[in-house]
């Protein structure tokens, strides 16, 4: 399978995503981590994550749902998404999987209040799309990925517990300051990513938080021009964001997921914000990977 052609099909799975919330006049359809997972499982010459196609279905399915129960929860949107994430965190360790992405299929609905069932059967469809296209892949091109063995590491529940406290002051702050898409939940899958010292993202900082801050701005840019200002449809900017995503991981040669899922967010967050979120990504990222290297260091992994 050609460099090209996984490119194409990446930005008409996110094309074919966009345009379903259009015609189904439900912005709850875009799920921005099918843009992260199909980054890492076609762009990516391997699997970004430690995992198989069945357990990236079932725990998206599982996070997805759960999500959408935690919305109908009392309390503040700050605790619920800090429980979100704990929660999430705690599936992905039970799966034996380094899966991040669906940490912010729990998280997204909290964040955005979602209660339309479409939120659900959209992740649902569109990651088993992904699934089907990474299968192709992976018989075009023998030994494209190892054989899976679930690596259960309890150990790690101290990690959880870090990460959890750190994210509720992280998310109680943006909150507080009025900044909330400085915790978006795909930042929230990036931190939880480059927590991991052995992370490619860990190895190339500057080049990850660039790439981040400039995809974010390429995703409000393509609404704000093309769809807010031009009044084109919605699908036209995704697709046009999603290629100069593809592009630019290319360019870099670095195949982080959570930039793509960071660029497709700008589709689907309320019109008032979306002006200000690059620079709320960007503050972000940067806080996050400061974090990640000052409290997650190598000889604790």
């Amino acid at each position: 399978m050609s460099k090209l052609t996984k490119n194409i099909i990446v930005v008409a799975i996110i094309g074919a995503m966009v345009a379903v919330s259009e015609l189904l006049h439900d912005p709850e359809v875009i799920f921005p981590e099918i843009a992260a997972i199909a980054a890492g499982a076609i762009l990516s010459e391997h699997l970004s994550w430690h995992v198989d196609r069945k357990r990236i279905f079932i725990t998206i399915l599982i996070c997805a749902t759960l999500g959408m129960l935690i919305v109908h929860l009392p309390g503040p949107v700050y605790l619920k998404m800090t429980f979100a994430y704990l929660l999430g965190q705690l599936v992905m360790l039970g799966s034996g999987t380094s899966f991040a992405p669906m940490i912010s299929a729990i998280v997204l609905p909290v964040m955005l209040s979602s209660k339309s069932i479409h939120y659900l059967m959209s992740a649902a469809f569109f990651t088993a799309i992904i699934l089907i296209a990474h299968a192709i892949k992976e018989k075009s091109e023998p030994k494209v990925d190892q054989f899976f063995k679930p690596q259960f590491t309890p150990g790690n529940l101290m990690h959880v517990g870090v990460r959890t406290v750190l994210m509720l002051l992280m998310i109680y702050g943006s909150f507080k300051v009025n900044m909330r898409f400085m915790v978006a939940p795909p930042l929230l899958v990036a931190f939880t990513e480059f927590t991991n010292p052995h992370a490619k993202a860990r190895q190339r900082p500057i080049v990850t938080i660039l790439l981040m801050g400039f995809c974010a701005t390429a995703g409000a840019l393509s609404r704000l021009i093309f769809t807010m200002q031009l009044g084109l449809p919605l699908t036209f900017a995704a697709v046009v964001a999603s290629i100069f995503f593809v592009l630019m991981m290319d360019f870099v040669n670095l195949y982080i997921p959570p930039v793509g899922a960071c660029t497709i967010l700008a589709m689907l967050i309320p019109a008032k914000y979306v002006a200000g979120f690059p620079m709320q990504a960007l503050f972000g990222v940067l806080i996050l990977m400061a974090l990640s290297i000052l409290v997650f260091k190598e000889h604790d992994v």
